[in-house]
């Protein structure tokens, strides 16, 4: 599942640089305000019937089937709501282009329901390799016609129609990959929302929470503004916030196998969170480290407002990251109404304050850098929250954080004492020191302290000996 989501954020992200070459920020800025409202209909319109899918001990056809259907009617009742709201959009962000814009990317929301319903057994079997190969599918085919048509029409649109069509295409695949056919069944749509409710009011806190940043970019900033952020806020995600979103959805059917044995459960969940705080620890702030020179380089000079952005948003992903490992085991204990709850004491914190920055300062950094303190300041209470359904302790949750992050400030100390770039053209010389030298010393204080502590059980000593069972079979 990793390896998917990093394929397909490997063919955004070279989509991404190639139309950062040929547009503007500003289309950019533009189309991120249109895709507001669809990534909100989008992320709440079928994820509820997936995981009542999921997550259901053995579902029938008419369970398939009445997920299918709930998620034609939602996504019928979502674009309706899109199409009404697009002259308000419009308005509230003073760029009347944007109407038009949310006018045709609401047939992506139009469409949503009528995915092929089947593929969601891939991952409910666990049968991710066939999950592979479809979502890698899907990002061709959006990522190919966008950049075909931002060859021929060098402005936002390109964007918008690849992702239309892109999106009517990969829903046509869906019933190539998987041989389900589903039909209009009523009978268990009852069981299927009362399920999903939690859920929907769980996403819809995530998305406030995730997304109220751009949403007053869009109301105090410029366009501009809004392009830059979009770029920054997505990079820094990258590293971290991918792979972790990406075993959570991977997890949930086997936590689910778990939650009658609580002690078994909590020795998956330390597994998991063992390796994913190593993973954030070092990948946030590696990221962080190098998001100037990066951007440079990759982005052009015309994006280096977005550096700040990458930088803090980098670091609150990865906190964020941690928290999220939460929700999965909560999800598969049948607590969505704890999820929802972790997700709305997120999200309105996170409102208020950065509303307040928005209003002040208007500067798209500032409100990057108060992400950062808002998510790290509510991160204790998820950990909180899930030892009331696992047995675990603080004290199982420091003992596993405290050598990545002192790993990781090791790192950032050798980084930042190396001497800085002079000039474009030793930027890339600078990247690759950055990178080894930070890579070298965040692996080297991980061992050491790992040595020194009692050589624990954890990710350290999982790789420790994988490194010596090869060494054994080469010699």
């Amino acid at each position: 599942m990793v390896a998917m989501r990093w394929a397909i954020r490997s063919l955004g992200l070279i989509s991404t640089i190639i139309l950062a070459r040929l547009l503007e920020p500003e289309d950019f800025g533009l189309f991120a305000i249109a895709m507001l409202v669809i990534g909100f209909s989008e992320l709440v319109g079928k994820a509820g019937q997936e995981l009542a899918i999921i997550r259901h001990p053995n579902p029938t056809r008419q369970d398939m089937d009445s997920a299918w259907t709930a998620s034609i009617l939602v996504g019928f009742g979502l674009g309706s709501m899109v199409v009404a709201s697009a002259p308000l959009i419009a308005w509230a962000f003073n760029e009347p282009r944007a109407e038009w814009l949310i006018y045709v990317l609401s047939l992506r929301v139009f469409v949503l329901g009528f995915e092929n319903i089947g593929v969601v057994m891939f991952r409910r079997n666990l049968d991710f390799a066939r999950e592979f190969k479809y979502g890698v599918i899907q990002k061709l085919l959006k990522a190919s016609l966008t950049i075909i048509m931002a060859f021929i029409l060098r402005n936002y649109w390109a964007m918008v129609i690849g992702s239309v069509v892109g999106h009517i295409l990969f829903i046509c695949v869906s019933y190539f990959v998987h041989t389900y056919r589903p039909t209009i069944c009523f009978k268990k749509i009852g069981e299927i929302w009362s399920f999903s409710a939690w859920i929907l009011i769980s996403l819809m806190g995530e998305f406030f929470q995730s997304r109220v940043d751009r949403l007053l970019i869009g109301i105090f900033n410029n366009t501009a503004a809004m392009g830059f952020y979009h770029i920054g806020s997505m990079l820094g995600r990258m590293p971290t916030f991918e792979i972790v979103q990406t075993a959570a959805r991977a997890l949930i059917p086997s936590y689910a196998k778990l939650i009658h044995d609580p002690q078994e459960l909590k020795s998956a969940y330390l597994e998991t969170l063992s390796v994913m705080t190593i993973i954030c620890f070092s990948a946030a702030t590696g990221f962080a480290l190098v998001a100037d020179d990066f951007i440079h380089i990759v982005y052009g000079e015309k994006w280096s407002n977005a550096v700040f952005v990458v930088t803090w948003i980098a670091l609150q992903a990865g906190v964020a990251s941690l928290t999220q490992t939460v929700n999965p085991v909560l999800t598969a204990s049948g607590h969505s109404k704890s999820v929802a709850l972790l997700n709305w004491a997120h999200g309105i914190p996170m409102v208020i304050g950065l509303t307040l920055v928005a209003i002040q300062t208007k500067d798209i950094g500032a409100i990057a850098q108060m992400r950062m303190v808002i998510t790290t300041a509510v991160a204790p209470f998820f950990f909180l929250l899930l030892a009331r359904t696992v047995p675990i302790t603080p004290w199982d949750i420091g003992r596993l954080m405290w050598r990545p992050l002192i790993a990781s400030l090791a790192m950032a100390g050798a980084v930042i004492s190396l001497p800085s770039s002079i000039g474009s053209d030793l930027r890339i010389i600078s990247l690759i020191v950055d990178i080894s030298v930070g890579s070298f010393v965040f692996g080297l204080t991980l061992i050491g302290l790992w040595a020194l502590s009692g050589r624990a059980a954890g990710f350290e000593k999982t790789v420790v000996r994988m490194i010596r069972s090869r060494l054994k079979r080469s010699t």
